[in-house]
């Protein structure tokens, strides 16, 4: 048996570590982030259905607003 340990350590030696590669492996091409178009038409009407709604009462929660702004689509005044 040679002095510098098993077969394994003279393996994981020769090719870098032992996980199969011969060469280093490249970085590659970073993805960047998508950028928001802004609020969708629905998000914007929703939104003033909300402040209209929290000028009422100001406890209003925003998924009143989602409710209230549904109803409305769906009665086409919206």
């Amino acid at each position: 048996m040679p002095k510098n340990g098993t077969r394994r350590n003279k393996n994981k030696n020769k090719n870098g570590g032992g996980c199969g590669l011969t060469k280093p492996m490249g970085g590659g091409k970073r993805k960047t982030r998508k950028q928001s178009k802004g609020a969708s038409s629905w998000v914007q009407s929703v939104m003033s259905v909300f402040k209209e709604l929290k000028a009422k009462n100001p406890a209003t929660k925003f998924r009143d607003a989602l409710k209230e702004a549904s109803k409305r689509k769906k009665a086409g005044n919206l």
